[in-house]
């Protein structure tokens, strides 16, 4: 898809405003580290929120706390889909 990066994670992934974070969210709206990916098991991760005000969507329902993510899933932070 034109636009789309691929990102491979590895351990985690944090997502936010910041230039420091894996993936920058360029939005008013996203936190400085808004969230993060953790790799479970080999098949397995998890979205956290990093106790934003905003929280993050996931497949548009909003979600404040650790959610397993499925092949698919789309992860929305600041009005921006990562």
């Amino acid at each position: 898809m034109p636009g789309t990066e691929l990102i491979q994670l590895a351990g985690r992934c944090r997502l936010g405003c910041y230039p420091d974070n894996d993936v920058v969210v360029a939005s008013e709206r996203a936190s400085r580290w808004h969230a993060v990916i953790i790799r479970m098991t080999m098949s397995e991760f998890r979205a956290m929120d990093l106790d934003t005000k905003n929280g993050k969507r996931v497949n548009g329902d909003r979600i404040f706390d650790a959610r397993p993510l499925r092949n698919g899933d789309i992860v929305t932070i600041g009005g921006i889909t990562c």
